[in-house]
């Protein structure tokens, strides 16, 4: 049998474990978790359940690669082929997510955790940004690289930058998420919808302030975070927070 003819269209090897879409095409299962992956990724950043395509003609499905069944008829054929049986014999399974999550989990608690988590991580990955330039005398920071997911989090992140560090200001939409680190009014997101967060508890620093502050502590860029925060007094007890989405 000429096997050439049971080659996936992704990796075109012969098609291992294949499964299929809604509208009958079938690819390797490792393939079909890949571009679940890739869709996975751009979904990142909605509210809307995932939409994955087929490949081969482009029909949607919101069905992941694991509830697409097996091709079984397909597999009949090939499974007696040298080819596909070294293929089965170094694959690396796929696990199912769903396999190991009890009937009766709360959902709503694991949801909070995750998010928690999700939270965390990109909360440090914003400060350790925030604190250097602080050091390095920058008014604001501009961050690309993760806009979307600190989008989801903005007045969270906000909140707790205005309550332990006296940040200014915060705006963010899918594409930037700026920090302001003191009051500055120049600032463009190329007329795009953004959301603003702004402490309305800011208090610009005075020069005599600044002296003083100069007279306690000396901000060595080579000294750790850990020290220099802790020469830092801010009053959190009395901050307020005003959140407000605008149209830039």
């Amino acid at each position: 049998m000429d096997t050439n003819n049971f080659n996936c269209p992704i990796c075109t090897h012969i098609i291992t474990l294949p499964r299929l879409y809604d509208c009958g095409h079938s690819l390797c299962e490792d393939c079909m978790v890949q571009i679940d992956n890739e869709a996975n990724k751009l979904s990142e950043t909605s509210i809307k359940a995932p939409i994955y395509k087929c490949p081969i003609c482009r029909k949607n499905t919101h069905k992941s690669w694991f509830n697409r069944p097996r091709n079984l008829f397909l597999m009949g054929i090939l499974e007696n082929e040298p080819e596909y049986k070294q293929r089965i014999k170094d694959k690396i399974y796929q696990n199912n997510p769903l396999d190991n999550i009890p009937n009766n989990v709360n959902l709503s608690l694991l949801c909070k955790r995750s998010r928690e988590l999700k939270f965390n991580e990109l909360y440090n990955y914003v400060l350790e940004l925030v604190i250097q330039a602080s050091l390095e005398g920058k008014d604001n920071v501009m961050i690309i690289e993760k806009a979307p997911q600190l989008y989801n989090f903005s007045s969270k992140i906000a909140n707790r930058l205005f309550e332990e560090h006296g940040i200014y200001k915060v705006t963010s939409n899918l594409n930037t998420f700026k920090i302001f680190i003191i009051e500055d009014g120049n600032y463009d997101l190329n007329g795009e919808r953004f959301s603003e967060y702004i402490n309305t508890n800011y208090i610009s620093p005075t020069e005599d302030e600044e002296s003083n502050d100069e007279e306690e502590f000396y901000l060595d860029r080579n000294r750790s975070y850990d020290n220099v925060s802790e020469s830092l007094e801010i009053d959190t007890e009395s901050l307020e927070y005003d959140t407000r989405s605008r149209y830039n």
